[in-house]
């Protein structure tokens, strides 16, 4: 879980070094907070966050999560967080013990997402690819902190 204190402390940094601040109510919720009471009306919050889930990459879906989200995505912005790696030794002595998002998972996310089918699904959906460069630009125009 996490705390109030370290979500607040998280936005004043992000704040402070103008640095993305991923505020979503399903994953505050995730890690035990209220969103009713962390976010705050000039808070930036993205409605639409994807996650695949460890039963996805312990049934070897994760592929399959990913094609299926990208296919289905709802208007508007929407992030699908991926922690792409290479399985080498530096991943695995970091990762040591940790499965979830470990060197092998974060391998399996670096080759969906480089591969010419995501590509090509990306492209049939007519989903654009954003930075966060314009994301926080999106968030100034709109006069959120």
């Amino acid at each position: 879980g996490s705390s109030p204190d370290f979500f607040r402390i998280y936005k004043i940094l992000g704040k402070r070094y103008r640095l993305p601040v991923l505020i979503n109510k399903k994953l505050l919720k995730e890690v035990g907070l209220r969103p009713e009471k962390a976010i705050k009306p000039n808070d930036f919050v993205v409605e639409h966050v994807h996650l695949a889930t460890f039963d996805h990459y312990r049934k070897g879906h994760l592929k399959n999560f990913y094609i299926d989200t990208l296919r289905n995505l709802s208007p508007g912005l929407n992030v699908l967080l991926v922690h792409t790696a290479f399985d080498d030794a530096e991943m695995r002595t970091i990762t040591v013990n940790h499965p979830n998002f470990g060197a092998q998972w974060r391998q399996m996310d670096y080759e969906t997402f480089t591969s010419k089918e995501t590509r090509a699904v990306i492209d049939e959906n007519n989903i654009r690819l954003v930075s966060w460069k314009e994301i926080s630009s999106m968030r100034k125009s709109q006069n959120y902190v």
